[in-house]
């Protein structure tokens, strides 16, 4: 009931609905829900067999966080989902909360972007604005960001989120370069 509402909300405000899905029982309510984009996280991307699930029940694109994986095992994900009929972004990440800028790995959007053929993005574990801004200088088709109402509030995700005037301010920035890029 709670997804149907947050899903009834995104849609009023005109928006794409996502979530990520952890096993085959949350694929069946995001499928009956109406889910616009699936998001596999960094910690299921492995397991195919899941992956598989959602690309059988619906058709819809997949974005898949890169964040767990050694290359090899990025470039088994990208093999699969080549053969299949979705959409899908390969979205580079680090799995740390916070992320420290030591091991961002920015450089690996421009090696995702060479090696494959497909939608790249970044998943941003930061909780800064900058980093998202100079990965969007990258090329990349989406970036992800993490968000909370007030930066002293405790819960594992604070620390590598923004808040909501820093994702405001994301989006003008996306939306004004866009407009003076076309």
């Amino acid at each position: 009931e709670e997804w149907l509402e947050i899903r009834k909300h995104v849609k009023k405000k005109k928006l794409l609905f996502s979530a990520s899905v952890f096993s085959t029982k949350s694929i069946e309510i995001l499928n009956k829900i109406g889910i616009d984009i699936w998001k596999i996280p960094s910690g299921e991307s492995l397991d195919l067999g899941l992956i598989k699930e959602v690309t059988k029940v619906s058709n819809k694109p997949l974005f898949i966080s890169t964040g767990m994986n050694y290359q090899k095992e990025v470039d088994n994900i990208y093999r699969f989902m080549k053969k299949k009929k979705n959409n899908f972004m390969l979205m580079h990440c680090i799995s740390q909360y916070p992320c420290e800028d030591k091991n961002i790995g920015i450089n690996i959007l421009k090696e995702y972007s060479k090696k494959y053929n497909c939608l790249i993005g970044y998943s941003d574990h930061s909780g800064t604005l900058e980093v998202p801004i100079v990965a969007l200088e990258n090329n990349i088709n989406a970036v992800e960001v993490h968000v909370t109402f007030n930066k002293k509030l405790f819960n594992p995700d604070t620390s590598s989120s923004i808040d909501f005037n820093e994702l405001k301010f994301l989006c003008n920035y996306l939306k004004k370069k866009n407009k003076l890029l076309k």
